[in-house]
């Protein structure tokens, strides 16, 4: 069963990137090109715009397909495990990028694909295995998770013109977005066929968090949106997967201190790469088949 859990969701984490880099680039394009009057999430007022985008839509069409496989390696897997496994995307974005550039992947690029392979496996290691849902705990989980993400947009807001940190805390929003939709999701499935308050829950958060994630690719580049999301996601995942769930297994903490610091050593690497970054060149749409036989 764990085994299917991080298979799906290695798929998912493949078309997460696909999506992020079909949709940073588009929605980076239109904010550039068309600045809006939305004051506290200007992607808001790009969505006209990008829905009209098929590269936009490919992307969307990307991410939905790749929310399908999440939410069944959630059924499958331990949300700890699946969470971590979803950092891949940034393994991906790298060749999708070097095909894009034309160019190939740097040796700091590999060094640091070794570096978060490693730190994976050890996390997942140590994993225990699924527990129990502690529903009276899920209420407070949730409205923290609310506090955070409103504090982090309106952080945001002030940080004025600079893109970068602007990218970065919408896309740490974004990842409380993305924890507490995996921690739903888990909470549904287990109650199914009945249903549950967590189904509108996974709504709210997924639509929320969806708009986020455009904000953050509309005001950096890919790697700083990207990297915010996928290390804030599975650092909360496992703090809720050890919280919000019956524990049954106690990891080793010096093996996980160890896996923590090869990971972000490891992401660090690639989210400073030459290869993901375009901040400094001119972004220009391109059609949507030439797009395709790049990818």
């Amino acid at each position: 069963m764990s085994a299917v859990g991080v298979t799906l969701a290695i798929l998912a984490a493949l078309l997460f990137a696909v999506s992020a880099s079909l949709q940073q680039s588009t929605a980076r394009t239109a904010a550039l090109a068309r600045p809006t009057t939305e004051r506290l999430l200007p992607a808001i007022g790009l969505l006209a715009t990008l829905i009209r985008s098929p590269r936009w839509l490919i992307g969307l069409a990307a991410n939905v397909v790749g929310f399908g496989l999440h939410a069944c390696a959630l059924h499958f897997g331990s949300i700890q495990v699946v969470q971590a496994v979803l950092v891949v995307q940034l393994l991906f974005a790298l060749p999708l990028s070097a095909l894009r550039r034309r160019q190939r992947p740097l040796r700091r690029d590999w060094l640091g694909t070794v570096l978060v392979c490693t730190g994976l496996v050890a996390v997942v290691s140590q994993c225990p295995p699924r527990g129990a849902v502690r529903s009276d705990e899920l209420g407070v989980a949730v409205a923290v998770a609310v506090g955070a993400v409103a504090l982090l947009v309106v952080a945001a807001r002030r940080v004025g013109a600079r893109p970068q940190a602007r990218s970065a805390l919408i896309g740490i929003a974004a990842g409380f977005c993305f924890c507490t939709t995996a921690v739903l999701v888990v909470s549904a499935t287990a109650e199914l066929p009945q249903l549950s308050l967590a189904l509108p829950g996974i709504a709210v958060s997924t639509v929320v968090g969806g708009i986020l994630a455009q904000e953050a690719f509309a005001s950096g580049s890919l790697p700083t949106a990207l990297t915010s999301m996928t290390t804030t996601d599975p650092i909360l995942s496992y703090v809720a997967g050890t919280t919000l769930f019956v524990v049954v297994a106690h990891p080793d903490p010096i093996v996980l201190i160890g896996a923590a610091v090869l990971v972000i050593a490891g992401v660090a690497t690639l989210a400073n790469s030459p290869t993901l970054h375009d901040d400094d060149e001119q972004v220009l749409p391109q059609p949507t088949d030439a797009l395709v036989r790049q990818l």
